[in-house]
């Protein structure tokens, strides 16, 4: 920080406790595609029982790790 040292104390000390002022908060829309798409899949998993959730959730991971999983998957040791 540098410091002009030619100017009286008085103003160095009033700019020193002047609040800043902050910019606004980006202001973001209320609902977009992504939140739309979003909450109806979060509804539709609601509706899932727990088989289907299992097989999903087993599809996902061959999805993202390849296919050389077994047929069930438990997590744990």
């Amino acid at each position: 920080m540098f410091v002009d040292l030619n100017r009286p104390p008085w103003v160095i000390i009033y700019n020193m406790s002047r609040k800043t002022v902050r910019s606004e908060k980006k202001a973001y829309p209320a609902a977009t595609h992504g939140s739309r798409v979003a909450a109806r899949g979060r509804k539709k998993a609601s509706k899932l029982s727990n088989a289907q959730r299992e097989e999903y959730f087993r599809r996902g991971m061959v999805l993202i790790y390849g296919s050389g999983l077994p047929k069930k998957t438990v997590a744990g040791h």
